[in-house]
């Protein structure tokens, strides 16, 4: 009898000592409340949800989808060391039609640190943006059929077989990057930066408002890295190689960004 009073004294004092604890995490806001949000900005349509880890920190995690952008241009092929047209049936310049798809959809995670007081609604964050390396896919949609001839003049194939390699080859020229199409007339090509970006900003609101409803405010940037352009048909990398394309510039610009700017407003709900 005596062992099982002395068990349940202790069973009631863990008890006891637990309900104290957790009475204390809630005193604290650790992880005992909820928020969800949905907002836009320059990551596109983000939706979120988070919890309170401190007063003075609060986590959250979300998704950001980017609308599918898609963008129409025409470009010029080009040679690239080659001095003569006198080659059978190779073809000479010619626009091809190019489209461009913006492919940014990524998921999030952030920590907002309010370093004055937890009554603030300013914070610091930190953080990071994660998903596919792909920023930007172009690729033609017509003009197959010359750039099928194209083709076999850069691998000296049929008719071409004995053009010398001292005449270079034909291909597309996207900014200062040189593009050739693949064996069926294709050519496909692919902004990439890092998979993980890293994120520090600052901005006003919480995930988990005071209130039931509120707004929720970020202002920072993303580090990707350099950008690097690729030939999606041939899963390679290409450097730069003087060329002088006549997308507008639009190419040469994002290949020397290497932090994206993100200005995001959410309504945000505390529903826990």
């Amino acid at each position: 009898m005596r062992k099982i009073f002395t068990s349940i004294l202790l069973a009631a004092s863990i008890i006891g000592a637990n309900a104290q604890f957790l009475q204390k995490l809630n005193n604290l806001d650790i992880f005992n409340h909820l928020g969800v949000g949905v907002g836009v900005g320059t990551t596109g349509i983000s939706v979120e949800a988070g919890t309170t880890i401190t007063p003075w920190v609060q986590f959250r995690m979300g998704a950001d989808i980017m609308p599918n952008f898609k963008l129409k241009t025409d470009l010029d092929l080009e040679e690239y060391g080659v001095t003569s047209y006198n080659y059978g049936n190779r073809p000479m310049l010619h626009n091809i039609d190019i489209e461009g798809k913006l492919t940014n959809t990524l998921g999030h995670f952030l920590f907002d640190v309010y370093p004055f007081t937890h009554k603030s609604s300013f914070h610091v964050t930190v953080g990071g943006y994660f998903g596919k390396d792909q920023l930007i896919r172009a690729y033609n949609t017509s003009g197959q059929e010359e750039l099928k001839d194209v083709w076999m003049f850069n691998h000296r194939q049929g008719q071409y077989a004995g053009v010398p390699d001292s005449e270079g080859k034909i291909g597309a020229a996207l900014g200062n990057y040189f593009i050739e199409p693949d064996r069926n007339g294709n050519l496909d090509a692919s902004i990439r930066v890092n998979n993980f970006r890293p994120y520090v900003g600052l901005g006003f609101g919480r995930i988990v408002p005071k209130s039931r409803i509120n707004c929720l405010f970020d202002l920072g940037v993303q580090f990707w890295g350099r950008p690097q352009i690729w030939n999606d048909t041939d899963h390679v990398r290409l450097t730069e190689e003087g060329a002088d394309g006549s997308d507008g510039g639009v190419i040469k610009v994002i290949s020397k960004i290497s932090v994206y700017p993100v200005i995001n407003i959410r309504i945000v709900g505390r529903i826990l």
